[in-house]
């Protein structure tokens, strides 16, 4: 074995950096491409929750600008990766008015918790088919 070479761990970092990338222009496309307006859909579920909303069309107006939809494509795109850069995530449209960094600190315990149990369990079951594999005696009760 060579060891760690700066060769290998350059194509490492820059596939990391390539995943990353195409991840997170994909989470940027698949949104735009469904039909309506995300800021639409948001006043309508505040009127069917509130009642009857006045002035919608100057509150979707401004909330268009205000989250940067009337830019061009490109535009939104590069302040998109920016504030990613940046960790700065802006407002949930989903479950407005919430800021995504909230709504990320709430359900972070949940996903930890969730991958520690998967991971103690996938453990298990990975030393018991190498015993499997040792032994004929847990070949009888676990058949992997």
């Amino acid at each position: 074995m060579r060891g760690l070479t700066l060769k290998y761990l350059a194509r490492r970092i820059f596939v990391f950096i390539l995943t990353v990338w195409l991840a997170s222009t994909a989470i940027f496309i698949i949104p735009r491409l469904a039909p309506g307006d995300p800021v639409e859909a948001m006043v309508s579920r505040m009127s069917q929750v509130g009642g009857f909303v006045e002035n919608s069309e100057k509150i979707i107006e401004g909330w268009r600008e205000r989250f940067g939809l009337n830019d061009p494509i490109s535009i939104q795109y590069l302040r998109y990766i920016g504030n990613l850069a940046t960790f700065d995530f802006g407002i949930s449209l989903a479950n407005f008015p919430s800021p995504v960094s909230e709504i990320i600190a709430m359900s972070l315990p949940w996903s930890i918790g969730l991958m520690s149990i998967s991971l103690i369990i996938y453990f298990f079951i990975i030393n018991f088919q190498a015993l499997n594999f040792k032994s004929n005696f847990f070949s009888v009760f676990f058949h992997f």
